[in-house]
């Protein structure tokens, strides 16, 4: 059911921007696609194809067009990316590029492009060096992590205030930690929360880049959300709320609101009252963040 749900909504962001492969996979750029690939490319997750076992036949087996479709060049606008994949892409049924789009070329003939519009329920994480040179105007999504060396040319680049041009001529976004400490986005892998008393619970997920707890707090109560991030040498450090957001997911509620949420602050209002809050730092994407179950007692 996994697999053919996110066939489904593969094939809903297909139909909805005109989407091709550019080349073999992204070991294999060449700029031309075989007889063969261009007949998976035209055939690829139609629109009204609610199950992958009814397009076997005409295009391979499950694992052949699952690992198509991950590994190719794609291009829209003009724009050619490939998916940037997690370590267990292989085994994850339900969206196996959890780590958004990396942009690795522009052959497109505008001056000026806005990558917030660039494809729906996909976010662009790295631009490769180069690639907008040509460019006058580039707006670039709070989601970009990383920019190659000379990746906007001259262009007036728009961005989030915390995508630094380091000495070395390449953008990367940090995380202020303390005045002297800043991480760098690429470094953290998940969120964590390290309130008191709260419970981890079991996560479908194959990985940890979504993460469950459940907590409880009393009726009229404020509790600040102790959230933190865990970076790829296993440190963990403490993230401020600037840097996230926070979305009200499940709630059940007596009357009106369950709980007054205000930054990283939730406040409980009636016993029994429930919410599930959704928070995930902005440079992530929208398949990775930390869920929290609260119930007022």
């Amino acid at each position: 059911m996994k697999r053919i749900f996110m066939g489904m909504m593969i094939m809903l962001c297909m139909s909805m921007t005109n989407v091709h492969a550019f080349g073999t996979t992204i070991h294999g750029l060449n700029g031309q696609l075989s007889d063969e690939e261009l007949k998976r490319d035209k055939q690829a997750y139609h629109p009204f194809v609610d199950d992958f076992e009814t397009i076997d036949d005409a295009q391979g087996t499950q694992d052949e067009l699952w690992y198509y479709e991950n590994l190719r060049v794609h291009q829209v606008n003009g724009v050619q990316y490939i998916n940037l994949l997690n370590e267990n892409w292989k085994n994850d049924d339900i969206s196996p590029y959890h780590r958004g789009m990396e942009i690795i070329r522009y052959v497109g003939n505008e001056r000026m492009i806005d990558l917030r519009k660039l494809r729906d329920h996909e976010v662009v994480r790295i631009i490769d060096g180069n690639v907008f040179k040509k460019m006058q105007k580039v707006i670039v999504p709070a989601t970009v992590i990383y920019a190659g060396k000379n990746a906007f040319g001259k262009a007036k680049v728009i961005k989030d205030q915390h995508l630094h041009k380091d000495r070395d001529g390449c953008y990367r976004y940090y995380y202020q930690i303390s005045q002297r400490k800043k991480i760098y986005a690429g470094n953290v892998t998940h969120l964590l929360l390290k309130n008191k008393g709260v419970k981890k619970v079991k996560s479908e997920a194959v990985d940890e880049m979504f993460v469950a707890y459940k907590m409880t707090i009393k009726k009229g109560q404020t509790v600040p959300l102790d959230i933190r991030m865990q970076t790829k040498d296993h440190k963990i450090y403490t993230i401020s709320h600037r840097y996230l957001k926070i979305k009200k997911g499940y709630e059940k509620a007596t009357k009106g609101q369950s709980m007054l949420v205000k930054g990283n602050k939730v406040r409980g209002l009636r016993k029994n009252d429930r919410l599930t809050l959704e928070i995930s730092p902005n440079t992530m994407t929208p398949f990775e963040y930390l869920d929290i179950d609260i119930t007022v007692r």
